[in-house]
């Protein structure tokens, strides 16, 4: 059979691509866990839930922290005041955070009125509460024999709450990527924080607190 007019006799074909719009709706989501292991346990745990219908989708989500991580320090600085002295400063800094009552949280709504507008208003925030320990050791030897040592131990526990709302408005004008985007967003920060601090000093071997 020989093929119709629209096929050029030169071998080339005509592809017809039919776009399909899509239409998914309903629910999905998921949940995450991540674990780490260093010296102690961190975890981050999180859920998420998307819904669909028609013109309309909402989402929300949440997340929860759990564990220990630290950080270490050491600083060591060594000079000569003469041929027969010879000082040597040590400075080692430890520190470990506790998260005990710590949360991430979200919720979102859009609208879309066509298939090139899209409305929406989404919430955002965090409850942070954990138990933080710094020691703070610092020594000054001179010749390899303890001078002088300032050792701090310092207990915080801050509370960190953060809310934030933001609304935007988007419109798509072409295939280009030209489109107008809109945002307002407003947001609420707050930290307290409840310290105790320890200080123990020596001088050659004799402790003042």
């Amino acid at each position: 059979n020989n093929p119709s007019a629209k096929y050029d006799a030169g071998g080339r074909a005509v592809i017809n691509i039919i776009t399909i719009k899509n239409s998914l709706q309903g629910y999905n989501g998921n949940i995450i866990q991540n674990t780490l292991y260093i010296k102690d346990v961190f975890t981050y745990t999180g859920l998420r839930i998307n819904y669909t219908k028609k013109k309309f989708s909402v989402s929300a989500g949440y997340g929860n922290n759990m564990g220990h991580q630290w950080n270490s320090d050491d600083y060591i600085r060594k000079y000569k005041t003469n041929d027969s002295t010879a000082i040597e400063m040590k400075n080692s800094i430890y520190e470990t955070q506790k998260y005990t009552n710590v949360h991430y949280y979200r919720a979102g709504f859009n609208y879309r009125p066509d298939s090139t507008s899209t409305l929406g208003l989404q919430y955002n925030g965090f409850y942070n509460q954990r138990n933080d320990r710094s020691d703070n050791n610092n020594s000054i030897l001179m010749n390899t024999e303890e001078q002088y040592k300032l050792s701090t131990g310092t207990d915080n526990k801050p509370t960190l709450l953060n809310n934030a709302v933001n609304a935007n408005y988007s419109k798509k004008y072409d295939t280009l990527g030209t489109e107008l985007f809109i945002a307002a967003q407003y947001g609420v920060f707050n930290i307290h924080n409840v310290a105790n601090i320890h200080q123990q000093t020596s001088y050659s071997g004799s402790i003042t607190n």
